[in-house]
């Protein structure tokens, strides 16, 4: 069991710092910007690692529990974080526009469901690839 949330809480790092620098690449800041790319990276590295932790590793082990019943499990598991990444942009435009009720027009756009879809598909692509890394060091 403790492998198992370890690599859960390692692909929720490396989805939120993936995530992250994706949304700090996608800004752009003006020059009279006080905060430095740095900083931007790291606490929205810090902002998504929360969510994941709050968010996406109880989505992920219900999304597993519902793919063990069926007969494809990976395919059924991808499905499943996908739209696990949705629920998960649901709860951080939901957050965004309680926090900033007048800046949080880009939370509505379209793509950010499918953004965080494809985060939570790389969130399943880090833990599967951590999975078999701890099962070789096993051996």
């Amino acid at each position: 069991m403790s492998v198992y949330l370890f690599v859960k809480l390692l692909a929720a790092l490396l989805s939120a710092v993936t995530l992250s620098l994706m949304f700090t690449l996608n800004e752009r800041p003006s020059p009279f910007d006080p905060y430095s790319f740095g900083f931007v990276f790291l606490n929205g590295s810090f902002v998504l690692f929360q969510f994941f932790v709050l968010g996406g590793i109880p989505l992920s082990m219900a999304a597993d529990r519902v793919a063990s019943k069926s007969g494809r499990r990976s395919a059924a598991q991808l499905v499943l974080y996908f739209l696990s990444g949705v629920g998960l942009w649901f709860l951080f435009a939901l957050w965004r526009q309680l926090a900033t009720p007048a800046g949080a027009g880009w939370s509505a756009s379209l793509w950010m469901p499918l953004v965080f879809g494809i985060a939570g598909a790389v969130f399943f692509v880090f833990q599967s690839l951590l999975v078999l890394i701890v099962r070789s060091l096993k051996k």
